[in-house]
């Protein structure tokens, strides 16, 4: 009786394991798809939406759709890699995808890409460019982001701003800010002007805009003076509040409806394209626009952009299916009805010239920046490389170090790393 228990035991966790690898069934083929974006925001919504319509059309095939929360994704993808039991398909952070090409952890695309003729300059370059390591293509551009400065028009206009009149340079977004901010009687900070690391800006922005790099010459430069100026200035606006007063202002803030922004306590913050479709949605009655980044005086106004690339894990089990999924998503007709409707910016060149981006009032700007866009670095330790900066930052506007000593320790660090890890790949 024991023997036949533990038979049905084996048999039951076989079929578990069965179901979550994909397998063949009454179906066809089942597809395991992953992504972080989840169905409560108009992201999420509109991708599963279209793998649903994929579903339709090709009878053959079922995807099923597993969302991953953000924070966990990378950890659960590496134990399903690690353990031979991936997901067919990933939506993935698309600046990551050099550091899962090294580990050999995704399969290049690129005998899928020469057979239907995919081109590299059908893309925006900065997409593309992020997909490729070592002369590979690793994942496909799906969408992108881009940065943009938003302000409330109401906020301006109270304080004698003119709202055609934005801030172009630091000081000028520095002096914008000192105005809007508001004080209680008690001088507690009531209403933010600006905090240049809020929102999605990060370091990475300002140093661009003053000619920084996070790579020269392959090397780690993360602490050049360009990068190390734009830290103290992050800090020198920190500081005019004071640091704690920022942290103690952010008490009660949240997403969505309890976004800053939309209730009227931040005037002006630095987010990518996606966040017209959150003010949309979660605060329909704010009257706000966009302009380009900020930039130092006599320098250009620059950008950065992200996003999201289409890959399929190493040792998926069905990767020429996974592939069908993939093209799917990324064709012309898929990538207008996503950016359209779930307020992003297509990956490919031809979707992001349809009518709507033309007309849109927001979106047309975002195109048009585009062509003034900087991406992070092409590195086996992207991930580690970018905590390390992010920890830089915030020790510098703690001042548990100066600017410099974070950057250089950041430097040494991923220096570190870097040479260990490729160390290790001599083995």
């Amino acid at each position: 009786m024991k023997k036949i228990i533990i038979i049905c035991a084996l048999f039951i966790l076989a079929f578990i394991i069965f179901i979550q690898c994909g397998g063949k069934g009454e179906e066809g083929v089942v597809l395991q798809y992953w992504d972080t974006q989840p169905d409560l925001e108009p992201t999420g919504r509109m991708l599963h939406n279209l793998i649903k319509k994929f579903d339709e059309e090709h009878p053959e095939l079922k995807v099923q759709i597993q969302y991953i929360f953000h924070e966990n994704f990378d950890d659960k993808l590496k134990t399903s890699i690690l353990g031979k039991s991936p997901p067919d398909v990933v939506l993935m952070d698309r600046f990551v995808t050099s550091s899962y090409a090294d580990n050999d952890s995704l399969i290049p695309l690129d005998n899928f890409i020469k057979k239907d003729n995919i081109k590299a300059n059908d893309y925006f370059e900065n997409c593309w460019n992020e997909c490729v390591y070592n002369g590979k293509v690793w994942s496909i551009p799906h969408h992108t982001d881009i940065r943009m400065l938003y302000y409330r028009e109401e906020d301006f206009r109270e304080v004698g701003l003119d709202p055609d009149k934005p801030p172009k340079t630091w000081e000028q977004v520095f002096e914008y800010a000192k105005k809007l901010t508001k004080k209680n009687d008690r001088g507690v900070i009531t209403r933010v002007g600006f905090v240049p690391d809020w929102g999605n800006s990060f370091l990475h922005l300002f140093a661009w805009a003053n000619g920084g790099e996070f790579m020269r010459n392959n090397r780690v430069s993360c602490n050049e003076p360009q990068v190390v100026d734009a830290l103290k200035w992050i800090v020198k606006v920190n500081d005019w509040y004071g640091r704690e007063n920022v942290m103690a202002s952010q008490q009660g803030f949240g997403s969505r409806e309890m976004d800053p922004f939309i209730m009227g306590k931040l005037s002006m913050i630095i987010d990518g394209d996606y966040y017209v479709g959150i003010l949309k949605e979660f605060g329909p009655n704010v009257k706000f626009r966009i302009c380009p980044p900020p930039a130092p005086k006599g320098k250009p106004n620059i950008t950065w952009s992200g996003g999201w690339a289409l890959a399929v894990p190493y040792g998926a089990q069905y990767p020429e299916e996974a592939w069908k999924l993939i093209k799917y998503l990324s064709a012309h007709e898929a990538q207008v009805t996503y950016a359209t409707q779930a307020s992003r910016i297509p990956a490919l060149k031809k979707a992001a010239k349809d009518p709507f981006f033309r007309r849109d009032k927001y979106y047309s700007q975002f195109i048009k920046m585009m062509k003034h866009t900087r991406y992070r670095p092409v590195t086996p330790v992207a991930m580690y490389y970018w905590d390390q900066v992010r920890r830089a930052l915030e020790l510098s506007v703690l001042h548990k170090k100066t600017p410099k000593q974070a950057l250089d320790e950041a430097a040494k660090n991923t220096e570190k790393f870097l040479k260990e890890h490729k160390s290790k790949k001599k083995e």
